[in-house]
């Protein structure tokens, strides 16, 4: 699927099409796999018995404790954000369908946190095709090669530069925007089986807020229609350098004004400080020039 160009063009010519992953570059890319990861997961989840979402069963630990995840050789410690819960490893049967998402979406989610309630809400909503405000939902992850993948500094702010470029191209208009938002929403229909009338917003909203010399943050308004429900949602997103890997951590924010804006920067910053603290990485400014 592209957007400019013949896709078959012969080797040795230089290609000027365009796919949907590129264009929007890995970071979007993973904004766009985050946001149908997480619809599955809501739609999905609510075909189940959703008693255990109140309370963690009794035995386990308690769901916002630390844990970490194997990401290659590394050892990736994680942490709840504040105000959110662990709901990874409560149900059986959502974390069989979260380890087919990796086939279905290249992605590997290390946690899973929510609301109990406002998800429960959500997903009984949608499990009886009635549509209602996609909830406060965050998750952290990695694209299933990033197993085999590494990254020294000089590679990470490669990566954090074809980051930037490709966001400023997506963001550049609103006809761009437009086209690409059109383009998301097909591959969405295609992996989920539900046209949502995916689109994104330019504006305030929509760009890159936080940089440092191991991580990069970003912010993207989205707009859904799941079940003829108009669903406003942004997408607070940081990419993050721990060891020679790169994770990715995403607050998705039901958007209601300007104050969801601030509320989405400040729990994904919080959010990533905490974890690059457990994980002894130190985020310092980036030097202008350097």
């Amino acid at each position: 699927m592209t957007l400019l160009g013949n896709p078959e063009q012969k080797r040795g010519k230089k290609d000027n099409s365009l796919s949907v992953d590129t264009a929007m570059g890995a970071i979007w890319s993973h904004a766009l796999k985050i946001l149908a990861l997480g619809l599955a997961l809501l739609v999905v989840w609510g075909t189940f018995s959703l008693v255990a979402w109140a309370k963690p069963p009794e035995g386990k630990n308690k769901p916002d404790s630390p844990s970490f995840a194997q990401v290659g050789d590394l050892t990736v410690q994680l942490v709840a954000p504040s105000d959110l819960v662990q709901v990874d490893g409560l149900v059986p049967a959502a974390d069989a369908f979260v380890e087919a998402m990796k086939e279905r979406f290249k992605l590997r989610v290390l946690g899973l946190y929510a609301e109990p309630e406002a998800f429960q809400f959500f997903a009984e909503g949608m499990a009886n095709q009635r549509g209602r405000q996609i909830p406060r939902l965050a998750l952290i992850s990695v694209p299933t090669r990033m197993d085999k993948k590494k990254y020294d500094l000089k590679a990470v702010n490669k990566e954090k530069s074809r980051y930037r470029e490709w966001f400023s191209l997506a963001v550049n208009t609103r006809p761009l925007a437009w086209i690409f938002g059109r383009k998301a929403n097909t591959k969405l229909k295609e992996k989920l089986g539900v046209n949502l009338d995916f689109s994104y917003q330019t504006g305030d909203e929509t760009g890159r807020f936080d940089e440092r010399d191991r991580s990069l943050s970003f912010t993207v308004l989205t707009n859904m229609t799941p079940y003829s429900f108009k669903s406003e949602v942004l997408i607070a997103a940081s990419v993050l350098n721990i060891g020679d890997k790169l994770v990715f951590l995403s607050w998705m924010e039901p958007f209601k004004g300007p104050e969801s804006l601030i509320k989405a920067k400040s729990a994904n910053l919080g959010w990533l400080f905490e974890l690059a603290r457990l994980n002894d990485v130190e985020l310092k400014p980036v030097v202008e020039n350097e």
